[in-house]
Parts: C-alpha cells; structure tokens; sequence
C-alpha cells in the first residue's frame, strides 16, 4: 500500500495519457479516491489496448462511475477489472457493467 492519494494518482494521469502501449495499470489500496480514478479514467480513455486495470480498495464511489464508464466504452481488449472493496451502489456498478457489455 502506497497511499499515493488522488495528487499522485493526478500526477501519473499526466504521465500515461501518451502511452497507448500500456496495457495493465495496478493502483490498489493507494486511497485515490474519486478524483484519482476520474482522472485515470480520462488519461486511459484514448487507449484501447488495456487488458487489466487494478482499482481495487481506493473509497470510490458512483461518483467515479460516469467518468470510468466511458473510459471503458472504448475498451475492447480488457479482459480484467478490478474495483472490489470500493463503495459503489448498484446504479454505479450497472452503469460500469453497461459500459463492458458495450465492448
């Protein structure tokens, strides 16, 4: 556990939002919260090579959901998504779900 919050999680965004190489991305138990993972979401959305995306134990919420639900829409390659241990409601969790059936 690293706890690099949502600022590291915002500092790493800028790092890979020109890497459409990358293909698997692990930030669990960091505590990147909602603002973390909108802007992942925003960096990964031009990619759509990603197979694996690692989220899990980070507090996110529904509020997230929208912003990784289109990230996702775009993703025809992922094969694994974690976001276990999170605080999303069934609405967040059917919204992501619609997003990978979209694929």
């Amino acid at each position: 556990m690293n706890h690099i919050g949502p600022k590291g999680a915002e500092a790493i965004s800028d790092a890979i939002i020109s890497m459409n190489g990358l293909l698997k991305l692990c930030l669990e138990n960091n505590d990147i919260g909602n603002l973390g993972a909108k802007a992942l979401a925003r960096s990964l959305e031009g990619n759509p090579n990603m197979i694996a995306l690692y989220l899990e134990n980070n507090a996110l919420t529904d509020e997230c959901s929208v912003d990784l639900s289109i990230m996702l829409t775009n993703k025809p390659k992922m094969r694994k998504l974690n976001l276990s241990y999170n605080y999303f409601t069934d609405q967040g969790v059917l919204r992501i779900l619609t997003a990978l059936e979209r694929n």
